[in-house]
This record gives structure tokens, sequence and C-alpha cells, in this order.
């Protein structure tokens, strides 16, 4: 019985072993060893932490939107994160610790006051939409960078602004100190009312006075230029950064490529990409969709000169 026993524990030793993946951790854009650095490994709801010996570590079988956060120990707030994306290897990007409370102009704190937050770059972030129950929030993985939080809480609101820096707590306090009130929008709204108004009198004069003859249209047939030429002419009218990207997006195997690889890819800080993507998705070239705490990106339809 015994040995049964002894068998069955080497049997489940060996099947987590070969479960096991070895995954390498690579800090982005920097070259920092991880010893003695504490990660935690964050699986859905459970939690494991170790200490690491190198940039190496085994996970019993990871999947995707595994997060992974490093502290080297020497700051207040955790340094580094990542999502686990497959392919054995974890890019970590610097983080630090988001603290911040709402208050009136009495000072009193306001629990329930709704949240915006508006951060360079675009955040791989899920971010508190209301204070809690003590007027405050907290994000604790936040990447650095610049965030501004605006505030608003029975017809009052505030705003402030806040630099993350790696390993470092930083605290904001916002003021509900400017009231909103619509009846100022009334006066704009009734002068663009006045202008569209006079613009459609305008146009039906002139339609009515115009008599236009028949005129003779010639359809030319254009050969559309394939899918290589059309990102070659696209990627001429764009400024040097947008051009790499939009080239780089078209090799990609897959059709969704993470914001991360590709900042990877392009050796860019968070917030120099998040404008990058934001720019180009403003002219319609590149669209983006959220898959848990991941964004990922592809080329639009306009991008590789197809019709929708």
């Amino acid at each position: 019985m015994r040995f049964l026993w002894a068998v069955a524990l080497v049997g489940l030793f060996f099947i987590g072993t070969a479960l096991a993946e070895t995954i390498e951790l690579q800090v982005a854009n920097q070259e920092i060893q991880l010893n003695n650095a504490v990660v935690t490994i964050k699986q859905g709801e459970k939690s494991a932490k170790e200490i690491l010996s190198s940039n190496h570590m085994e996970i019993a079988s990871p999947t995707e939107n595994t997060e992974i956060v490093v502290d080297l120990l020497t700051t207040p707030a955790f340094d580094f994160y990542g999502i686990y994306e497959g392919k054995n290897k974890v890019l970590l990007f610097p983080i630090g610790y988001l603290k911040g409370e709402v208050r009136d102009e009495t000072n009193n704190l306001i629990n329930g006051a709704k949240l915006t937050f508006s951060c360079l770059p675009q955040a791989e972030t899920e971010y508190p939409k209301e204070t809690d129950d003590l007027g405050q929030f907290q994000i604790p993985n936040q990447e650095i960078g610049e965030c501004t939080i605006s505030a608003q809480w029975k017809g009052f609101m505030g705003k402030g602004t806040a630099i993350i820096v790696q390993g470092q707590a930083t605290e904001i306090k916002i003021i509900l100190g400017e009231e909103i009130n619509g009846k100022d929008s009334w006066p704009l709204i009734t002068v663009l009312t006045g202008l569209i108004f006079f613009a459609l009198v305008s146009w039906l004069i002139y339609q009515k006075k115009s008599k236009p003859g028949k005129k003779i249209k010639t359809v030319i047939k254009e050969e559309k230029p394939s899918k290589e030429e059309h990102l070659e002419i696209l990627a001429k009218a764009l400024p040097e950064k947008e051009k790499n990207l939009i080239l780089i997006l078209a090799q990609q195997k897959e059709e969704w490529t993470t914001q991360s690889t590709l900042r990877y890819q392009m050796h860019l800080p968070r917030m120099s990409m998040g404008r990058l993507v934001n720019s180009l998705e403003s002219k319609g070239l590149v669209e983006t969709e959220k898959v848990g705490k991941l964004i990922k990106l592809r080329l639009t339809a306009k991008a590789k000169g197809k019709s929708k």
C-alpha cells in the first residue's frame, strides 16, 4: 500500500513538472537583474509569491492574462508589472502606486464621487468608477506617466494631475470647487441653432434660383493598387513613427497584435505608444480591442485599401 502511495506521489510530481513552464522576465527597454526580488503571480482569484534567483521562473499551467508583479524591495511600492501572453516570456513595465481622495470645498471627504481617468499612455488598467466609503481611490499597479483624474458629485466637479514614478507612492487630492451649471450652455445652443437655420434658408433660396443643365458624367475605371502598394502610398503621407507602426502591423502573421508586443518591437515607452495609437485610431487606420487587461490592435479596412 505504501509503495502505491509513493508511486502516485512521484507521478503527480512529474505531471506538475511537465505542466510547469519556464518564463523569462524581461524589463522593457532596460537591462535589470531581478535577483532577490519578490514576484507575485496572479491567476484569477489565486495568487502566489516567490523570491527570484534570476530573470527566469517557473509557472504551473500559465494562462493568458496571468499577471506578474515584481517588487525590488528597495522602493516603497511595487516596481514592475506584466501580463503573460504566451511565448514563454513576460514583458515587464515600470509601475508606481496611485492613491487619491476627493473633498468638497469645506474639506469633507466625499464617498461615491464619479471618477474619470485620462492617463497617457492609454492604460491597460481597470480604474475605479467612484470613490469608496472613505472618499478615496487607489490603483496599486499604475504604469509610470501622467494621469489626470476628474471627479463629479451633486453638481460640482474638480480635477487634478498626478505624475506616477517607478516604485513610488503618489498621492493626489481633488477638490470639488467648480459648479456644473447646464444653464450656461443655453446661449451657445441658441446661437448655433440660429446659424443652422440661416444656412438652411440660404441653401433653399440658392437651389430655387439655380437651374442646372444636364451633365454628362464620364466614368473612368481605375485599377485599385495592391495591398502592398496601398500601404506604401499611405506610409509616405504619415509621420515616421506612425509609418513604422503601420508597416509593422502589416507584417504580423496574426490579425490582432497586443500593444505591449508592438511597444517592445518599436522600443517605445508607454506614453509615446499611447499617443501614437490614439493618433492612428483617430485617422481610422487602426482599431483597438480590449481583451481582459490586454489591448490589441489591427489595421482597419481603410489602411488595407479595402472597402467595408
